[in-house]
């Protein structure tokens, strides 16, 4: 229960502040030419990614269900065209990853 009062208040209190005040760092780094591109994409995906870990420790923990955030178990139909469909978006979006230059 903790955990969710945590994970609501950092995306409703901690998060629009911190972007405020970033903006304004990050706005007068741009302005002088000292931007890092790296840092700020770093900072970004750890914000976006920690109230994921906390929803998915909920769901490990068993406070929450999945079915609760709206995910449901797959279920294969191997006649289903669906499930063809989805495979071959896969097969589709991983084949340029396999020819990528290095």
């Amino acid at each position: 229960m903790i955990l969710s009062w945590t994970i609501i208040g950092y995306l409703l209190l901690f998060v629009p502040v911190a972007e405020l005040l970033t903006y304004r760092r990050y706005k007068k780094q741009i302005a002088v030419n000292t931007f890092n591109k790296q840092a700020f994409y770093n900072l970004v995906l750890i914000e976006l990614w920690a109230p994921v870990l906390g929803v998915l420790i909920l769901v490990l923990q068993g406070q929450i269900k999945l079915q609760d955030i709206g995910l449901n178990a797959i279920v294969w139909n191997p006649f289903g065209m669906n499930n063809w469909l989805f495979i071959a978006a896969v097969i589709v979006a991983v084949i340029p990853c396999l020819f990528k230059k290095r």
